[in-house]
């Protein structure tokens, strides 16, 4: 059995740093009507944050940042989407075979069964091998050999057809779907419900 892990070398911002990074942009653009981002407002990031189409659960991820008066980003929940959609991938291939025979003729025959687990949830595979030879020699000078193999498989690549891309029409991988959701985007609302669209 072996075991695979996603290596992420692009993590994604943390709740706190897009929510400065949002507020970079924001002043940069409109310096009028935003705070300077190293000293924030709860006021500026009312008007920064308030529109969300999620039920303003994202705002109100954000306003726990502003919950003792002062902005803590450490109050913030930050979520890693990713855990959500990923898991360790498990492989195990197993063989049985079984061979005999005689001076005349011998005989060979296995069959095999790999299983895949893949690094994201939904994602599997399964193969099934088999294979029969023999080997006949009925007098010295003639010989006739035979075999046959099969396999079947079967495979779930772990995609989603929500939000297939624009340009190839293609399903996504729901990796990367969640790394395009924004980690201040919360995934349940205070009563314990599920955010249909998150952030």
């Amino acid at each position: 059995m072996t075991t695979s892990k996603i290596v992420d070398r692009a993590k994604s911002m943390s709740a706190a740093d897009f929510i400065t990074f949002k507020r970079w942009a924001a002043y940069n653009l409109d310096p009028e009507n935003y705070a300077h981002p190293n000293s924030p407002t709860k006021e500026s990031d009312t008007r920064l944050f308030g529109s969300t189409l999620d039920g303003n659960t994202s705002f109100d991820n954000v306003m726990r940042g502003w919950a003792s008066g002062t902005w803590n980003p450490a109050a913030v929940i930050d979520t890693d989407w990713t855990d959500f959609v990923t898991q360790t991938g498990f492989t195990q291939e197993h063989t049985l075979s079984a061979s005999g025979g005689t001076e005349q003729m011998n005989a060979y025959a296995s069959f095999g069964y790999l299983s895949n687990d893949g690094t994201q949830k939904g994602q599997w595979y399964k193969r099934y091998t088999g294979k029969v030879s023999a080997n006949i020699t009925p007098v010295k000078w003639f010989e006739i050999q035979a075999s046959i193999n099969a396999t079947w498989s079967e495979q779930d690549y772990g995609m989603s057809t929500l939000g297939a891309s624009s340009t190839t029409g293609r399903p996504n991988a729901i990796y990367d779907m969640s790394k395009s959701i924004f980690n201040h985007a919360v995934p349940y609302d205070a009563d314990g419900n599920r955010v249909i669209n998150p952030g």
